[in-house]
């Protein structure tokens, strides 16, 4: 005769999680000064560590900004634009 064993193994979450929004959207996305795709995206199986995060979209001022992950978080960085402000040329 064979007994039935039901085993529940909990695996230790390693990585966290990084949601990158702007407003405009399709703002490129730079993960600690790497071009890492295009807005908005999510990140997963992310090392924990500080982040630093910049966004660039043509025509307005770039945006950027830091996140520190912890195994297990799920974090949102947001960002929304704002128009380049031209100055005058003087001849």
């Amino acid at each position: 005769k064979y007994a039935e064993i039901e085993v529940i193994l909990h695996a230790q979450v390693t990585t966290a999680t990084l949601a990158v929004e702007s407003s405009p959207a399709d703002a490129g996305i730079y993960l600690n000064g790497k071009y890492s795709g295009n807005s908005p995206r999510v990140f997963s199986g992310l090392a924990p560590g500080r982040y630093e995060i910049r966004l660039e979209k043509q025509g307005y001022d770039d945006e950027a900004g830091q996140v520190t992950l912890a195994a297990g978080d799920t974090v949102e960085f947001a960002e929304h634009f704002y128009l380049q402000e031209h100055l005058p040329l003087l001849w």
